[in-house]
Protein backbone atom coordinates (compact mmCIF):
# COMPACT_ATOMS: atom_id res chain seq x y z
CA UNK A 1 0.00 0.00 0.00
CA UNK A 2 1.46 3.63 -0.67
CA UNK A 3 4.68 3.66 -1.79
CA UNK A 4 5.63 -0.08 0.07
CA UNK A 5 6.75 -2.89 -2.19
CA UNK A 6 7.51 -6.44 -0.12
CA UNK A 7 9.47 -8.61 -1.86
CA UNK A 8 9.64 -12.28 0.02
CA UNK A 9 12.55 -14.30 -1.10
CA UNK A 10 12.20 -18.11 -1.33
CA UNK A 11 15.30 -19.17 -2.54
CA UNK A 12 17.20 -20.31 1.30
CA UNK A 13 18.94 -17.60 1.00
CA UNK A 14 19.57 -16.41 4.76
CA UNK A 15 17.94 -13.26 6.78
CA UNK A 16 19.96 -10.41 6.31
CA UNK A 17 21.46 -8.57 9.43
CA UNK A 18 20.47 -5.06 8.27
CA UNK A 19 17.30 -3.81 9.90
CA UNK A 20 14.47 -2.75 7.76
CA UNK A 21 11.07 -0.65 7.81
CA UNK A 22 9.01 -3.92 7.00
CA UNK A 23 11.15 -6.48 8.18
CA UNK A 24 13.15 -9.01 6.34
CA UNK A 25 11.88 -11.64 5.17
CA UNK A 26 11.88 -15.26 3.95
CA UNK A 27 9.50 -17.32 2.81
CA UNK A 28 9.14 -21.40 2.28
CA UNK A 29 6.42 -23.69 1.17
CA UNK A 30 5.67 -26.63 3.84
CA UNK A 31 3.10 -28.87 1.33
CA UNK A 32 0.75 -26.29 0.11
CA UNK A 33 1.27 -23.52 2.54
CA UNK A 34 3.10 -20.35 2.17
CA UNK A 35 5.16 -19.81 5.10
CA UNK A 36 6.65 -16.49 5.53
CA UNK A 37 9.02 -15.19 8.48
CA UNK A 38 9.79 -11.92 8.98
CA UNK A 39 12.52 -10.27 11.35
CA UNK A 40 14.78 -7.49 11.65
CA UNK A 41 12.13 -4.61 12.00
CA UNK A 42 13.78 -1.12 11.99
CA UNK A 43 13.32 0.69 15.94
CA UNK A 44 11.45 3.10 14.19
CA UNK A 45 8.12 1.03 13.30
CA UNK A 46 6.07 -0.62 16.20
CA UNK A 47 2.54 -2.94 16.03
CA UNK A 48 0.67 -3.04 18.97
CA UNK A 49 3.53 -2.12 21.55
CA UNK A 50 6.24 -4.28 19.55
CA UNK A 51 9.48 -3.23 18.68
CA UNK A 52 12.36 -4.11 16.56
CA UNK A 53 12.46 -8.05 18.66
CA UNK A 54 8.83 -8.25 17.15
CA UNK A 55 9.44 -11.92 14.55
CA UNK A 56 6.04 -12.40 12.37
CA UNK A 57 5.46 -15.77 10.90
CA UNK A 58 2.69 -15.42 8.20
CA UNK A 59 0.51 -18.76 6.49
CA UNK A 60 -1.18 -18.49 2.93
CA UNK A 61 -2.78 -21.83 2.24
CA UNK A 62 -5.30 -22.09 -0.88
CA UNK A 63 -9.03 -22.91 0.67
CA UNK A 64 -10.49 -23.05 -2.79
CA UNK A 65 -10.59 -21.14 -6.11
CA UNK A 66 -12.07 -17.89 -4.29
CA UNK A 67 -10.26 -18.14 -0.83
CA UNK A 68 -7.13 -18.11 1.08
CA UNK A 69 -6.75 -18.99 5.01
CA UNK A 70 -4.37 -16.16 5.97
CA UNK A 71 -2.85 -16.87 9.51
CA UNK A 72 -0.50 -14.81 11.26
CA UNK A 73 1.81 -15.64 14.48
CA UNK A 74 3.63 -12.66 16.28
CA UNK A 75 6.40 -12.74 19.22
CA UNK A 76 7.97 -10.13 21.04
CA UNK A 77 9.61 -11.51 24.11
CA UNK A 78 9.70 -7.59 25.09
CA UNK A 79 6.11 -6.99 25.23
CA UNK A 80 4.01 -10.21 25.38
CA UNK A 81 4.42 -13.31 27.90
CA UNK A 82 4.07 -15.69 24.87
CA UNK A 83 3.18 -15.41 21.02
CA UNK A 84 -0.20 -14.95 19.80
CA UNK A 85 -2.08 -15.87 16.62
CA UNK A 86 -4.99 -14.17 14.59
CA UNK A 87 -6.28 -15.90 11.00
CA UNK A 88 -9.24 -15.17 8.86
CA UNK A 89 -10.31 -15.64 5.18
CA UNK A 90 -9.20 -13.54 2.23
CA UNK A 91 -12.38 -14.17 -0.44
CA UNK A 92 -11.77 -13.29 -3.98
CA UNK A 93 -13.48 -9.73 -5.26
CA UNK A 94 -15.87 -9.81 -8.15
CA UNK A 95 -15.06 -6.78 -10.52
CA UNK A 96 -11.74 -5.24 -11.47
CA UNK A 97 -8.83 -4.28 -8.98
CA UNK A 98 -6.98 -1.07 -9.01
CA UNK A 99 -4.07 0.09 -7.75
CA UNK A 100 -3.54 2.19 -4.43
CA UNK A 101 -3.62 6.17 -5.39
CA UNK A 102 -4.77 9.62 -5.16
CA UNK A 103 -5.87 11.13 -7.83
CA UNK A 104 -6.48 14.53 -8.49
CA UNK A 105 -8.60 16.38 -11.13
CA UNK A 106 -8.73 19.82 -12.57
CA UNK A 107 -11.67 21.76 -12.00
CA UNK A 108 -13.66 22.49 -15.19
Amino acid sequence: MIHDARVVPTDGRAHGAIRRWMGDSRGRWDRHTLVVDTFNFSDKVSFRGSDEQRRLVERFTRVDADTIDYQFTVEDPTVWTSPWTSRFAMHRLGGRMYEYACHKTKPR
